[in-house]
């Protein structure tokens, strides 16, 4: 099976460098972390060699616009500005993707065109099947934040399609566009089952629109603020911050952690043939980043996917200061 890989790593600098990020080579991340790097480079793309210098990898074209793909593993790894290969390959976010509905509420609370006591009534046409809790509990009236937490906490379908309906499409493309994300949007609401005839995707994007994102995350304005708090309530963290020493109940936003452990605000995305990730991670540095892995199943299995992810959650929290494990 043949794969592509996709790695663009950025260094959150502070609210005036959104965005931007430091172009490091091996002398300055450590030969543990370039070894692991390399590693994975050779393996998603072989005879691929950009990782360590900003190149794309020869074979991305095959995976950039194409989100259903050929029948290949494809993984796009973003921390903004240290490493960027074929960072604009455009693949499913699956849950992910809620991220965009997220930020519309944040900001619109921020600005004042949302209140945090907005009441907002779940339909009957809101509830989904699959992740979420809403559709077992009795009550229907929820106020916006907490049909937010409750979407960053447990992914709830049914509380996506109520924000959604309430913000509408049309509002969170407009946000999703002020804050640079233009190829990752949302197309659709959360559907189980999805139809032929119905959108063919809840969301796409690029691994390097979602890690700049992330970056911005930085705890500087007031709905970043709201985002991290969200994110930190995720029980989500088995993908990339699965195998990197953290407290997964932190949710106060630290200026640094313990040396050796990371803090973890993220949102996963999990569907058949789609594993994706995207947060911040706080060690040494505050990272932000974005893994979004996309390829076929193997007897309805992902684990290839997931340990791909896995893999890159280790050399991300390298780049916060934690040290990648010795293999002998």
């Amino acid at each position: 099976m043949r794969a592509t890989i996709s790695i663009s790593v950025y260094i959150s600098q502070g609210r005036s460098n959104a965005g931007k990020g430091r172009l490091i080579g091996r002398s300055d991340i450590g030969q543990g972390w370039c070894v692991g790097c390399w590693k994975l480079l050779k393996e998603a793309c072989p005879g691929g060699g950009g990782l360590l210098t900003g190149r794309r990898c020869g074979g991305a074209e095959d995976c950039r616009d194409d989100p259903d793909g050929g029948g290949h593993v494809r993984i796009a790894i973003s921390v903004p500005g240290e490493i960027s290969i074929n960072d604009d390959a455009e693949l499913r976010l699956a849950s992910a993707g809620k991220l965009l509905v997220l930020a519309g509420v944040a900001r619109g609370l921020a600005a004042g065109t949302l209140a945090p006591d907005e009441v907002v009534e779940v339909r009957d046409a809101d509830y989904v099947n699959g992740s979420g809790l809403l559709g077992v509990l009795s009550q229907r009236r929820w106020t916006i934040t907490d049909l937010a937490v409750l979407v960053a906490s447990v992914s709830d379908n049914t509380a996506t399609n109520s924000l959604l309906r309430h913000l509408g499409l049309d509002r969170v493309t407009d946000e999703s566009a002020r804050l640079g994300l233009i190829r990752t949007r949302v197309l659709d609401r959360v559907r189980e089952p999805r139809l032929p005839s119905d959108p063919p995707h809840f969301a796409v994007g690029t691994a390097g629109e979602l890690a700049r994102f992330a970056a911005l995350l930085d705890g500087q304005e007031e709905w970043t603020r709201t985002m991290l708090g969200w994110m930190a309530h995720n029980t989500d963290r088995c993908l990339v911050p699965a195998l990197v020493p953290h407290d997964p109940e932190s949710r106060k936003i630290p200026d640094k952690t313990a040396p050796g452990t990371i803090w973890v605000a993220n949102k996963t995305g999990i569907d058949e043939g789609v594993r994706t990730d995207v947060g911040v991670l706080v060690g040494v540095r505050r990272i932000g980043y974005a893994v979004l892995a996309n390829g076929p199943t193997v007897g309805g299995d992902d684990h290839e996917l997931v340990r791909r992810v896995r893999e890159a959650g280790v050399e991300i929290a390298a780049l916060a200061g934690v040290p990648r494990p010795h293999v002998g």
